[in-house]
């Protein structure tokens, strides 16, 4: 779902995809410099996705050591976002991480300040190259209205840029595709299986009928299941489903979401579209330690034992995961603050411990 509650300091909320990493390797490289070896994504036994200000905020509120971070975050399969000189993971040295940058709108007509070309080019705030750019479509104010209702040309759009970019500086930047569930609500409804007192946006989501018909006068490209066109455009995508967290193998609260409602079965259902467009990409999934409420309200704290339980339900189809944390220092589940939450998760995630248990 949107991340637009989420979102915290420069573009979205503190996310994080986190990545272990198998055989891959990466070359040292000075603090600034982007890591050798960038596009060996396929190397990677697992993918995490984390903005910088996860990194600052799970150190800054004592969360999490630097031992600990760097243990986690700094290797080749992981994903740093918008990360600026000043930050923790920037005096990291030797660099292994991959800084990302972060917008939702490919073009720069929207209110984001970053465009693919302002990212490419280097030429935004953060001062620090970038060797991945996830596109992250959505439906709020930082995507243009066009793009929002044509998000499978978008997404070509977005990888027609930076194949191009890459071309003309012998460079290796990947594109991560990260559409988002709400993209539905952009667009005319008319198919099969895409209206009624029992759709949601999680169904239209994974029905090739409900997306806008195409419009080849105006450019529309056939839209299909939304992952589908995301990871056929992109080295990576990401599943957007941290808004069923609350109901990890079964129903209860999700009811209304087919398949069968739960965070499990929408992610199997939404990574076989993604392997139908592109079985080479690497795709992840979105987990946070404060998930939106089903049908909208606050966000709703979530447990170690509940983000753990979601992410072993899906880690043998998925290769990462995208967490989201609003207000790192603010209350969490169970007196903890959202930071430790995470800290708890990863901590249980690298010792393979089950924290329900």
């Amino acid at each position: 779902m949107s991340r637009i509650t989420q979102r915290t300091t420069t573009f979205a909320a503190v996310g994080v995809l986190l990545a272990w990493c198998g055989t891959a390797t990466a070359a040292s490289a000075a603090p600034g410099q982007p890591t050798a070896g960038i596009a060996s994504a396929t190397s990677c036994t697992r993918h995490w996705i984390i903005d910088s200000g996860a990194v600052n905020s799970m150190y800054n509120t004592a969360a999490a050591t630097q031992t600990q971070l760097q243990k986690w975050f700094n290797n080749s399969c992981t994903y740093i976002l918008t990360v600026k000189p000043g930050d923790i993971a920037a005096a990291w040295s030797p660099r292994h991480f991959i800084p990302t940058g972060h917008t939702g709108d490919y073009s720069g007509d929207s209110n984001d300040d970053n465009s693919i070309d302002t990212l490419l080019s280097n030429s935004d705030s953060s001062g620090i190259p970038d060797g991945a750019i996830i596109y992250d479509d959505e439906h709020w104010n930082y995507s243009p209205a066009a793009q929002q209702d044509d998000p499978t040309g978008s997404e070509q759009s977005a990888q027609s840029t930076v194949n191009s970019w890459n071309t003309a500086n012998s460079q290796s930047v990947i594109l991560i595709n990260t559409p988002a569930v709400d993209l539905e609500n952009s667009q005319s409804q008319t198919g099969s299986g895409c209206t009624g007192p029992n759709t949601s946006d999680f169904t239209r989501y994974l029905n090739a009928n409900c997306p806008r018909p195409a419009n080849p006068q105006m450019g529309i490209l056939p839209e299909g299941p939304l992952s589908q066109y995301a990871a056929e455009y992109g080295s990576g995508m990401d599943i957007q489903a941290q808004d069923l967290e609350l109901c990890p193998t079964s129903a209860g609260a999700c009811s209304l979401f087919p398949p069968d409602g739960s965070y499990g079965s929408f992610v199997r259902a939404a990574a076989a579209d993604a392997v139908t467009g592109n079985s080479g990409a690497f795709i992840v999934a979105g987990l946070s330690t404060n998930p939106s409420s089903i049908g909208g309200g606050a966000n709703t704290p979530v447990s170690p034992c509940t983000m753990y339980t979601d992410y072993s339900a899906v880690k043998g189809t998925v290769s990462g995961y995208w967490l989201n944390v609003t207000g790192g220092s603010s209350p969490g589940y169970g007196g903890k603050t959202n930071d430790q939450v995470l800290a708890s998760f990863m901590s249980n995630v690298t010792a393979g411990t089950d924290p329900c248990h």
